[in-house]
């Protein structure tokens, strides 16, 4: 039982070990904050990626997280590719907006993990024939 949970929550590994890479590069290249917009991007597409597949591993469907965590991921690596191609345009305020939207999105998402219990807790319930 204890494994089961490690591997779950070793999907969320990815993004700060991107972000720190993506940061690295950055500072090699003498962008920073391009580096830690795509590495956060890489990160949310590489959690997306295990996610999913630890859930095709267990039978399970629902890709809705793992979607949204995708497109996520896609905005913030299209963010940093804008930082270098149009920086003067709506890049900061676009950029605001969206981290907003996302600190909302997890506030939700997080709140709703909080309100349901998880599912590999809960006794299984045996149907009587």
């Amino acid at each position: 039982m204890h494994g089961n949970r490690r591997e779950k929550r070793m999907g969320g590994i990815f993004i700060p070990a991107f972000l720190f890479i993506g940061i690295g590069i950055g500072l090699l290249v003498g962008q920073p904050a391009v580096g830690a917009l795509t590495g956060i991007g890489i990160g949310f597409i590489a959690m997306a990626a295990m996610r999913t597949r630890e859930r095709m591993s267990t039978g399970l469907h629902s890709d809705a997280p793992e979607f949204i965590s995708f497109i996520v991921g896609l905005m913030f690596i299209v963010a940093g590719i804008g930082l270098v191609y149009f920086p003067k345009m709506l890049w900061p305020y676009l950029g605001a907006a969206v981290l907003i939207l996302i600190g909302l999105w997890f506030m939700f998402r997080g709140y709703r993990s909080f309100s349901y219990p998880e599912q590999d807790d809960a006794e299984p319930v045996e149907k009587k024939a």
